[in-house]
């Protein structure tokens, strides 16, 4: 990162903005506590696929085959998370991680605006709204199914404002912003300058 700084600072390089997109500024719900509940209801679903006596059910081998090494990454994940050796990024962005109280600290105001783009998935049709119904149940917020909405405009106070586009519908996972349109030209127009599709958040 020094050398990164050191190589802009050599060619002139300024940054004059930025925008954050689907960022877990204040940590994500996946990467806390809730994990745990999290993997012990998939492991339990992905059981199902066994009867009483241990046997596969017909039809359902191939989960079966896979449920062992699922069952044992999940279980590896769960106890190793918190453990910033071993998983640097996940620890992170649990909420109550260090690098997110520093990220939140109360005492800190930055001059430059702030551009956000955050999504909520929203399912359409009985499955899909199932399927966001249990995520925001899990979350305890709107949520991108892999960040918690609200997360994604938190981080240090601006004294010129955070300017968020708001994104919702079907096909707003955290894995979409850069390949749909409208999130994607949103980002391209903030950082042309362009701020009309933004609303500054209180």
């Amino acid at each position: 990162m020094r050398e990164l700084n050191r190589e802009l600072r050599a060619r002139g390089v300024t940054v004059e903005r930025f925008v954050r997109v689907a960022c877990p500024a204040r940590g994500t719900t996946l990467a806390s506590g809730r994990l745990d509940r999290w993997a012990s209801v998939m492991l339990n679903l992905l059981g199902a696929g066994f009867d009483a006596t241990g046997n596969v059910i017909p039809g359902l081998q191939p989960v079966a085959r896979g449920y062992d090494l699922l069952k044992n990454f999940l279980l590896a994940v769960v106890r190793e998370r918190t453990d910033a050796r071993i998983l640097p990024g996940l620890e992170a962005m649990m909420p109550d991680s260090p690098l997110v109280g520093l990220l939140n600290a109360p005492d800190v105001n930055v001059e430059h605006p702030l551009h956000v783009l955050a999504g909520d998935f929203q399912g359409d049709g009985l499955l899909p709204w199932l399927g966001d119904c249990v995520s925001e149940v899990f979350y305890g917020s709107e949520t991108d199914l892999v960040v918690n909405t609200p997360s994604m405009s938190g981080g240090a106070q601006r004294e010129r404002g955070i300017l968020q586009k708001y994104l919702a519908g079907p096909e707003v996972v955290h894995f979409s912003y850069f390949r749909r349109d409208e999130s994607a030209l949103a980002l391209l127009a903030a950082l042309a300058g362009d701020d009309s599709d933004y609303q500054r958040l209180e």
